[in-house]
């Protein structure tokens, strides 16, 4: 929904905690509600008087498909109405319509905070670490191109770094937890702010010439990346600050930073003690942490509350005086341990998270009421555990290094990570939710054992088809399907394939396809992998697709789950609209048959997809019609609206433009208020194919979400404008000299290239239809 996130509601007298799980009515106990039940009834409020369709709550608050039929909302609606007995709420059920919420008073809500009220982190003094400052500079000045930053962990690196960068105008990119060169690759990119393909090349333009720039905790980058970084910054003049514990094998300046001396050591304890509220430690105390941790500045940080919960100064001794790591451990452990229960929670939840969170995720993954959580992060702020800036709250690395790595955290651990990655899961898959999650996304997928897998992937994948780089694609499916069953087609290999068949590498795909089929022992995913090669085959002109198609039907059996035996029949029927179109018609009857009136958009869907981009006949230009009359009859706007642009796509194929243009509009108006990755794909497509009539094509590009697909966006564009753009890809020049000239079009290089020829064939038929 396009509403603000709320954690709760008034309606009346009576108040609805969703956060905390609870039903409060005056003169009552409190009345306690399942985590399902509150959302129920939260979104029902938000709708107050309004009719709202059992099937959109099972998407909008159950996260069901669109295809999924379930009792839950009836079973859910029982048990709210006897928890609503005796208050003027009312849930009615208004006939063939669906629900509807009815109060004496509006509804008032309460938004999650944005952020816990706690002073920002100051950027001066940093103490002890001037002289060094002064050195960063003046060595940038004279010209330095790039100087490492290299101590041990907690040494003040990423302190000193962010101070010159913030001092510089630069930017930052932290690479904690990156590893391998994709990883790499991603993370730079988001944070230059660079999406679409060519990834590397914009990267390295992007450090050569651009504003200064903080490249830290680049210690665990593997030798590949640690070489694909020595590459982009091989050239240019811009100044680059790589923070690391130990030396890299990158050009320039070497600075180390060693322990604090004495007194900017203990300033910083005294610092740190009142920016947490508290009173100054006596001399006996500060002499106790010098001689215990001597200069190690995060120790010492962390350290500085301590004494609020010791017997004595003596006790400080318990941190274990000797080598740096077994004093930041021991700071660390001993903070913890002194935490409440919720500051606990907390901290699990912040440590769960690849980037610094804003305090309404944090509040989605602990779980708890947001007042309590508020608090927790003003303790963990006080216990030098935890930083905030700017709304949002970022666990010290190191504690974050105890966290995740210690076994006397693992069973705290494992909750939160499965709260992490429930919450993700329950987003819905839409750009504006996922898009700027992506580094959680890739992130969450170490969190969850390989079973529990695939739903993580698919959203990590959708994000990059969407935002790129798409070079990614295939090493990522192949990344995280690796370790799963051979012998299950569902658990990575048809994943696996598709990636691989996306991105036009027919040599990877197929290999898959035909190395694992004769080894699935469910028939089911047998007959749907055989299926999906069987259509490969058809699009590569293969003479065994028929064959196939044939073998995938025999292995499917009649009592298949409806679901799959659906997905599998619309693959066979693509397959013989190319090799057998009247076998094609007769299975895209049967799908519809199949389907009935118990899964009516699964069925449509289906038989709008074997038509797709193959209409060759009146016959099947007729039945796309009256399919698209039957699903405006049965089905809700939001399907009408999909469907509609489905059939818009199959009328442009036929160079029928106005009628498509008229049926595009109910997409284009639903999708400005409820932007969806599949709204998406189908209005670019759309775009591709009108790119001729260049007044139409401009005004669907203003309804698409500016970060999906970019360089087909400025394709185009440029079409349109007839000015070729200077960020256009090298790989789609060709096409935009042939469109502008009216050459013919070049031979396609990638599947990539290969979709915008088949579109662009289908703009040029667009034109001369309305010529």
């Amino acid at each position: 929904m396009a509403d603000e996130p709320a954690v709760g509601c008034t309606i009346g007298d009576v108040v609805l905690d969703a956060m905390r799980g609870e039903l409060r009515i005056p003169g009552a106990d409190p009345v306690s509600l399942s985590p399902m039940e509150a959302e129920f009834l939260l979104y029902l409020a938000r709708r107050h008087g309004q009719v709202i369709r059992k099937d959109e709550l099972l998407q909008e608050v159950w996260r069901y498909s669109a295809s999924v039929k379930s009792r839950a909302v009836d079973a859910t609606l029982i048990r709210v109405r006897a928890k609503l007995e005796g208050t003027s709420i009312r849930i009615e059920s208004v006939h063939g319509r669906g629900l509807q919420l009815l109060a004496d008073t509006t509804p008032t809500f309460d938004a999650v905070p944005d952020g816990p009220e706690l002073a920002p982190e100051p950027d001066e003094p940093l103490l002890g670490r001037a002289a060094d400052l002064a050195r960063l500079e003046a060595a940038f000045a004279a010209r330095t191109r790039i100087i490492q930053l290299l101590g041990p962990a907690g040494m003040g690196k990423t302190a000193l770094a962010s101070l010159w960068a913030r001092r510089a105008a630069g930017r930052r990119v932290d690479l904690q937890g990156i590893a391998s060169p994709v990883a790499l690759r991603r993370s730079v990119a988001a944070s230059l702010g660079i999406e679409g393909d060519d990834v590397d090349t914009r990267i390295a333009a992007a450090l050569a010439g651009g504003p200064p720039t903080v490249i830290d905790h680049a210690e665990g980058l593997n030798d590949e990346a640690e070489a694909l970084l020595a590459r982009w910054l091989a050239t240019g003049t811009a100044p680059v600050l790589v923070g690391s514990q130990r030396r890299m094998k990158l050009a320039g300046e070497v600075a180390i930073l060693s322990q604090l001396e004495r007194e900017p050591a203990l300033q910083l304890v005294r610092e740190a003690r009142l920016r947490s509220g508290l009173e100054p430690l006596p001399d006996e105390a500060l002499d106790a942490l010098w001689s215990s941790l001597g200069g190690h500045p995060l120790a010492l940080r962390i350290a500085a509350p301590l004494f609020e919960w010791m017997r004595d100064t003596s006790d400080i001794l318990e941190l274990e005086a000797g080598s740096e790591p077994l004093s930041l451990l021991s700071a660390v452990t001993t903070s913890l341990a002194h935490l409440s229960d919720a500051a606990i929670d907390v901290v699990h939840a912040l440590a769960s998270f690849a980037s610094p969170p804003a305090t309404s995720s944090v509040l989605a993954v602990v779980g708890q009421p947001p007042a309590r959580v508020v608090a927790a992060l003003g303790e963990l702020r006080q216990s030098g555990l935890v930083s905030a800036v700017d709304g949002t709250s970022s666990v010290l690395p190191a504690v974050r290094t105890v966290l995740r790595n210690a076994e006397a955290y693992r069973e705290a651990r494992d909750a939160s990570d499965r709260r992490h990655v429930a919450w993700l899961l329950s987003l819905r898959p839409t750009h504006a939710d996922l898009g700027p999650l992506r580094r959680e996304l890739e992130w969450a997928l170490h969190l969850v054992p390989p079973a529990e897998r695939l739903p993580l992937l698919t959203r990590h994948l959708l994000m990059l088809y969407a935002y790129g780089p798409s070079e990614d694609v295939v090493p990522e499916a192949d990344r995280w399907t690796a370790d799963l069953p051979v012998d299950r087609f569902a658990d990575g290999q048809e994943l696996q394939a598709w990636a691989r068949f996306s991105l036009g590498d027919r040599h990877g795909a197929e290999p898959i396809l035909v190395g694992c089929i004769d080894h699935i022992a469910d028939p089911v995913l047998r007959a749907r992998g055989t299926a999906l090669l069987s259509m490969l085959h058809a699009w590569w002109e293969e003479p065994d697709a028929a064959a196939l198609a044939d073998r995938a039907l025999r292995d499917l059996p009649d009592d298949a789950p409806p679901f799959l035996r659906l997905d599998t029949l619309t693959m066979l029927g693509g397959t013989w609209m190319f090799v057998d179109p009247p076998r094609g018609r007769a299975t895209l009857e049967q799908v519809v048959v199949e389907a009935g009136a118990a899964y009516p958009v699964r069925g449509l869907n289906a038989a709008l997809s074997i038509l797709r981009g193959h209409v060759g006949t009146p016959w099947e230009l007729d039945r796309a019609r009256w399919l698209m009359g039957r699903a405006q009859a049965t089905l809700s706007a939001a399907h009408s609206a999909v469907l509609n642009a489905d059939l818009a796509i199959v009328l442009l194929g036929a160079g029928e433009r106005h009628e498509a243009w008229e049926r595009l509009g109910a997409l284009r108006a639903r999708h400005r208020e409820h932007p969806t990755p599949l709204g998406n794909s189908l209005l670019m497509d759309a775009a591709m194919r009108l790119v001729l009539v260049p007044d139409l094509a401009t005004e669907i590009l203003r309804d698409i979400d500016p970060a999906f697909s970019p360089d087909f966006a400025c394709i185009v564009r440029s079409i349109a404008a007839g000015v070729p753009s200077p960020d256009l890809p090298p790989e789609l020049e060709p096409f935009y000299a042939a469109m502008i000239a009216g050459d013919p079009l070049p031979e396609p290089t990638t599947h990539r290239s290969g979709w915008v020829r088949a579109r662009f064939e289908v703009a040029r038929l667009v034109a001369d239809a309305d010529a």
